[in-house]
């Protein structure tokens, strides 16, 4: 065999391999699917009391994992503070997103922040922070224009809604909410 042809072969294969492995890692069972909408989210904080109590079983508290989920939001409408490159984007986030919507769930690392956002306080005022959440989201049905994901790269309207409650529906399979 010719050395460019076993290179090319060697690297079609790399690839190959690397995508199965991402997709299988990716498959593994969802955490959490509670919400289907992003109304459905909305409904549930302005339902909840501000007594309630919310404890975390994850490695973030609940004040980071709220603030995680502002900046989610708030990335969405205004742009990430970095992005991956576009052929990452236009193949393996692609590849992900793919994966996600097959799946009907997000399973990703759930304290991993995003890269170059400002550093979650641990503590807050956590009635705030939801506060500014269901804001941020009501903000989110009503953008016209949306920034680039900085993983999936440019997606439609619908497509970002179902990644977002996708992403909320896996931080939330860490939150227990308990009325005080």
């Amino acid at each position: 065999m010719e050395r460019r042809g076993f290179v090319k072969l060697a690297l079609t294969s790399s690839v190959v391999i690397s995508c199965g492995a991402i997709g299988w890692s990716l498959l593994r069972s969802p955490r959490s699917n509670a919400f289907q909408s992003i109304e459905q989210i909305i409904s549930f904080l302005d339902a909840l009391p501000q007594a309630t109590n919310i404890e975390s079983s994850g490695n973030w508290t609940p004040n980071q994992i709220f603030s995680h989920l502002n900046q989610s939001i708030e990335f969405s409408l205004n742009g990430f503070p970095e992005y991956k490159s576009e052929l990452f984007q236009s193949t393996i986030g692609k590849l992900v997103l793919h994966v996600f919507n097959v799946k009907g769930a997000m399973t990703h690392n759930l304290s991993g922040a995003f890269p170059g956002a400002d550093e979650l306080r641990k503590e807050s005022d956590l009635q705030s922070d939801i506060v500014r959440f269901s804001k941020n989201l009501r903000l989110f049905l009503e953008a016209q224009q949306l920034a680039p994901h900085f993983i999936f790269g440019e997606l439609t309207k619908e497509q970002y809604a179902r990644a977002h409650v996708m992403h909320i529906n896996d931080h939330f399979s860490e939150l227990m909410f308990k009325s005080s």
